[in-house]
């Protein structure tokens, strides 16, 4: 997947120190293999083909059925298979992923909300262009595509869905599954009485604080999200649920670096009340000029 390099800091990180993170990341990623991507959202796929963090040639389809979409992409790379003779194949994707390759259903979408994609095959369809494949969640994607300067790093997007993304050690987080702490329980915003909108839990971060819930919150359908100003207090409750999952980040994973993405964190305004939120929720317990100086980056993602 690609990368734009504008970042937006929180804090008093200069300008200098902002360059060299994007230096560590382009020779971390420089590589002159030919490869595929696959990144699938829950409103669109998009299929590239790159070299390191160069895109060569990238399409966008809507994401309505697997058969459809997978087919949609399949064709695309099938019809460049021969002009680029990409090595290998990887996907990132939306969750809850099979990722244990001794199951039957590994590289299958399992329980997601998205009922259409419910036990989606999704490596299945790509066997037939006889090149290496892997798969992970595509937060997990982000977080390894920005691990160059932090062997522990937290990545969060925020946009149909609340996912993290974690690297420990330098390798991405798998385990009986990967990680879901988009549906971490948390405790609810004194006086917010909103019900959650995710399907399977009552209180959690997704719930409360993914586009689906801010439309709710506005009473407007999530395609019109950018009439909300800035200064509209549902930025500050986003902020608050966003700053109880990173303060559970801390206090489990303890990562040098926690970055916010997705579309609904294009909203700027957001990562201040973020910030906010943490600091009084951590009440001085931890004690790291990284808390205060610059823990948070925001990084535009254009996978």
């Amino acid at each position: 997947h690609g990368h734009s390099h504008s970042s937006v800091q929180m804090s008093t990180l200069s300008e200098a120190e902002n360059q060299s993170v994007i230096d560590l990341l382009d020779e971390a990623r420089d590589t002159d293999r030919l490869l595929a991507g696959i990144e699938a959202g829950g409103t669109s796929f998009v299929v590239a083909i790159g070299r390191g963090l160069h895109l060569l040639d990238s399409q966008e389809y809507p994401t309505t059925t697997p058969e459809e979409t997978l087919g949609l992409c399949l064709e695309w790379l099938k019809d460049r298979k021969t002009k680029y003779n990409f090595e290998a194949l990887g996907i990132a994707s939306f969750g809850p992923l099979d990722l244990d390759k001794s199951s039957k259903t590994y590289g299958y979408i399992t329980s997601t909300p998205k009922k259409r994609w419910q036990y989606a095959n999704l490596m299945k369809p790509f066997e037939v262009l006889s090149v290496p494949m892997e798969i992970d969640t595509d937060v997990n994607a982000a977080a390894v595509a920005h691990d160059a300067r932090w062997s522990n790093v937290a990545y969060i997007t925020v946009g149909t869905g609340i996912g993290v993304g974690l690297v420990v050690n330098g390798s991405p987080v798998h385990g009986l599954l990967h990680p879901e702490l988009g549906h971490l329980s948390i405790p609810r915003l004194e006086g917010d009485l909103c019900e959650s909108v995710c399907p399977f839990h009552e209180s959690c971060a997704e719930g409360y604080a993914a586009a689906a819930a801010v439309a709710q919150r506005k009473k407007i359908s999530p395609s019109a999200l950018s009439s909300v100003s800035d200064d509209d207090e549902v930025w500050n409750t986003v902020g608050y649920y966003l700053a109880q999952v990173c303060l559970t980040l801390c206090y489990s994973i303890s990562p040098s670096a926690i970055m916010l993405g997705g579309g609904v964190m294009k909203r700027r305004c957001i990562v201040q009340h973020v910030h906010t939120h943490f600091l009084r929720l951590l009440n001085g317990y931890l004690v790291s000029p990284l808390l205060t100086k610059g823990f948070f980056f925001f990084f535009f993602l254009i996978f």
